[in-house]
């Protein structure tokens, strides 16, 4: 399940300072998890300051940009839907004068999307593609929505780099594809298969998802069990690193 952390939900505030209304974080007993207070911003008759009302989840526009190397962009939207499969656990709630709660689920769902623009454009020597995306809906669920692409973006640009000449770099030290082991057992080869992603007080972590290779001699390579690794838990393979040098 994935939630938003108090500061995240402050953050958002920063992004709607041209609107109206303002979010705030109410911690609750059911998960440990914050939900979402909406405010809106009332100006009386002859008053400028305005002030802060208690809202239901308000309808709003909202406009997104980020770019993405264009030849990784099948895999920035892999990695997107990877992670907005895990379902959105953060609630809205809304107090009346009387006190009473109404707590509501907030929805991810495209149709909050009103428009996507694609835009090729030149980094240094990297070609890149523009997306801008036109929000309309319920504030909670662009929230949502934002909060997996901006999963995606962070996660995605922990993987990989790009110099200045456009050439591409695997900032990962153990890119899929390859043969690692234990440190307490350097007997034992394993095959890096894909990434496990793991976010922790807003901090972005990336675990190995890994295969025991029963036997790599020959054409035939055989599996065993499949295991997830941090990086701290392993090291490059000893055998590996052996055929390199002979070969």
């Amino acid at each position: 399940m994935k939630y938003l952390s108090d500061t995240e939900i402050l953050n958002w505030n920063k992004r709607l300072e041209k609107s109206n209304y303002v979010v705030y974080p109410l911690s609750n007993h059911r998960s440990g998890n914050p939900d979402i207070i909406f405010r809106q911003n009332i100006y009386p008759v002859g008053d400028k300051n305005g002030q802060l009302v208690e809202t239901i989840d308000p309808f709003i526009r909202y406009d997104f940009t980020f770019s993405i190397a264009s030849n990784r962009k099948e895999t920035f939207f892999d990695l997107f839907e990877k992670l907005s499969k895990e379902a959105f656990g953060t609630k809205s709630i809304f107090r009346d004068q009387s006190n009473n709660e109404k707590l509501t689920d907030i929805n991810f769902s495209d149709t909050i999307i009103k428009t996507k623009e694609e835009n090729t454009h030149m980094v240094y020597e990297k070609e890149y593609i523009r997306y801008h995306y036109h929000f309309a809906g319920k504030l909670g669920s662009i929230m949502a929505y934002v909060s997996y692409l901006d999963d995606a973006i962070n996660f995605f640009s922990n993987i990989w780099g790009y110099n200045e000449d456009g050439t591409e770099t695997c900032l990962l030290k153990y890119p899929i594809g390859t043969i690692v082991s234990k440190p307490s057992d350097k007997s034992t080869d394993y095959l890096i298969l894909d990434y496990k992603y793991r976010k922790l007080d807003s901090k972005y972590y990336i675990d190995f998802i890994v295969s025991e290779m029963l036997n790599n001699k020959g054409s035939v390579i055989t599996y065993g069990e499949i295991y997830t690794f941090r990086e701290s838990e392993l090291c490059y393979s000893r055998n590996s690193r052996i055929d390199d040098i002979l070969n």
